[in-house]
């Protein structure tokens, strides 16, 4: 008689910078549908079979599928899925766009009014954040004291990480940093017009 793996769905909130889900189970299936937020689907256990939803031409434009140790990283406005066919495991670490910008100015990897893009959508294998995957799991299995301060720097820690690691930086053609902080050009510009005339 085969012993059955228990199901799991925990989820921790802290807004407006992260969200943390930990899920296992049978048939597992994750949709970022046109994100506006940056995630990270990092497999603990078994393999997710992915694919893009959008017709956005890249090198992994057919997917493919991520086992234990490997992670699926979505930008803003990727069209991403993925689906287990038998029993999984994954943390998943969505962040806003905004969270990871402060993250990676005070780190002094990019400034406030970069872009940041992953280079990849899928990683085979990356033991460090499978690692700090495996962590937020077990963090967030039992309430104890501390809890917030250990995800909130385990959660940097992954940023940081993934800003090292499988990010390009660029200087953003639409947004510049000012004394009242990020301001998108384009609705300075508007409204420069506006009072033109």
């Amino acid at each position: 008689m085969r012993r059955t793996e228990p199901a799991v769905n925990r989820i921790y909130a802290r807004p407006p910078g992260f969200t943390l889900q930990h899920r296992a189970g049978r048939r597992l299936r994750w949709s970022g549908a046109a994100a506006t937020d940056y995630a990270a689907l990092v497999v603990l256990s078994g393999d997710f079979h992915w694919r893009p939803e959008g017709d956005r031409e890249s090198e992994q434009a057919k997917g493919g599928v991520i086992a234990r140790g490997g992670a699926l990283l979505s930008s803003p406005g990727d069209r991403l899925s993925a689906a287990a066919r038998v029993h999984a495991e994954y943390m998943l670490v969505t962040l806003s766009p905004v969270f990871v910008l402060d993250c990676a100015a005070r780190a002094r990897l990019a400034r406030a009014d970069s872009s940041v893009t992953f280079r990849a959508r899928s990683v085979e294998r990356d033991e460090r954040l499978a690692r700090l995957g495996r962590d937020l799991a077990d963090e967030l299995e039992e309430e104890t004291p501390g809890q917030e301060l250990v995800i909130a720097a385990l959660v940097e820690q992954a940023i940081v990480h993934l800003l090292r690691r499988h990010t390009n930086v660029r200087r953003s053609e639409q947004l510049e940093l000012s004394r009242a902080g990020l301001v998108d050009r384009r609705i300075r510009r508007a409204v420069e017009l506006m009072h033109a005339h």
